[in-house]
């Protein structure tokens, strides 16, 4: 399953949160610990959900960034996927 990340620099470094995950947010000194960050972030907030039994969530397909300072990412789970 892919899930559309939104980092954005900061001052001294990025925080990065998932729109289809409210709640699931990291923060890192670079784009490559923000996507690892992020990943972890993800399976833990799924594993959560999943063991009070909330509905896993569909990522959204378009969304639309105006910041400058915006990176949008999509991470791949590789547990979540559909075989």
């Amino acid at each position: 399953m892919k899930y559309i990340v939104i980092a954005e620099k900061a001052e001294n470094n990025y925080s990065a949160y998932v729109p289809d995950l409210p709640g699931c947010v990291t923060t890192g000194t670079n784009i490559t610990e923000i996507e690892q960050n992020i990943k972890e972030a993800i399976s833990g907030h799924l594993a959560i959900m999943k063991e009070f039994g909330d509905p896993m969530p569909e990522p959204f397909h378009h969304i639309a960034i105006s910041a400058p300072e915006t990176i949008v990412l999509q991470v791949f789970i590789p547990e979540l996927a559909i075989a």
